[in-house]
C-alpha cells in the first residue's frame, strides 16, 4: 500500500482556514474558556484528525507518495508552524477586540 505525504501546503491551509473559523464561531466564548484555551493551545497542530484527513480527502483526493515525494519544507514543519501558530494567535486576539459584543477576557 502507498504512503501520502505527511504534511502539504493544502493540509496547512486547510488547517489555517479551520482555525479561523472556529475563532469566529466563537466570538462570544471567553477567552479564558476552556473552549478558547483549546483552540489556541494547539492552533494548526502538526499531528492528524481524522475529520480533517476525510475533508482532504473529498476536496483534493490523495495521490502515491512516489507521485509526490517528501521536500524540505513537508519533512521540517516545525519552525513554519510555530511561526503560523504564532500569527494565528495574533489573528485570533485583533478579531476578538474589534468584534462589537466578543466576550471580554477573563
Amino acid at each position: 500500500m502507498d504512503q501520502m505525504a505527511s504534511v502539504t501546503p493544502d493540509d496547512i491551509a486547510e488547517k489555517f482556514n479551520w482555525f479561523l473559523q472556529n475563532i469566529l464561531d466563537c466570538l462570544d466564548e471567553p477567552l479564558s474558556g476552556r473552549l478558547m484555551a483549546q483552540l489556541l493551545a494547539d492552533s494548526i497542530g502538526n499531528g492528524g484528525q481524522w475529520d480533517m484527513f476525510k475533508s482532504l480527502v473529498r476536496k483534493y483526493g490523495v495521490v502515491p507518495k512516489e507521485a509526490m515525494p517528501e521536500t524540505a519544507c513537508s519533512q521540517n514543519t516545525r519552525e513554519m508552524d510555530s511561526y503560523l501558530t504564532r500569527y494565528l494567535r495574533g489573528a485570533a486576539a485583533a478579531k476578538r477586540l474589534r468584534e462589537p459584543g466578543c466576550a471580554e477576557p477573563g
